[in-house]
């Protein structure tokens, strides 16, 4: 196994045992059935995007890999994220978010993976314009 995928591999990990400790053994633990911020939307229109999404991203992730680019992280970092989160609302109805910030939100470490991975891809689009 490469470096690259073996380190994404142990994100992954980390992000999935995070979860289902904090859902199992505390009380930090929320269920968000809603999107990013608790925004409600509906699941007929939530699976759609999801999948139209992930497929995307894996795409974007595929050819920054076989190009060997440095966007091969960031946009892998989006996909573990919004895996391990797919995961979580096939498995338990929502996400399981467990840091809560007082006076701003709730959210994982998928969450942090997505933030990470959009956050590099624009500064970089901005710096090379």
């Amino acid at each position: 196994m490469s470096k690259k995928l073996f380190v994404l591999l142990s994100l992954f990990l980390l992000d999935r045992v995070l979860k289902i400790y904090f859902w199992q053994h505390t009380n930090f633990a929320y269920l968000n059935k809603n999107i990013s911020f608790s925004l409600p939307i509906g699941q007929y229109f939530l699976w759609p995007i999801l999948f139209l999404l992930i497929i995307f991203v894996y795409f974007q992730a595929y050819q920054a890999y076989q190009k060997n680019t440095k966007h091969f992280y960031a946009w892998s970092l989006i996909l573990i994220g919004a895996i391990s989160n797919i995961l979580d609302r096939l498995n338990y109805g929502g996400v399981i978010d467990f840091i809560n910030l007082p006076y701003f939100t709730v959210f994982n470490l998928s969450d942090v993976f997505i933030f990470c991975g959009v956050v590099y891809l624009l500064v970089d689009k901005i710096k090379t314009k």
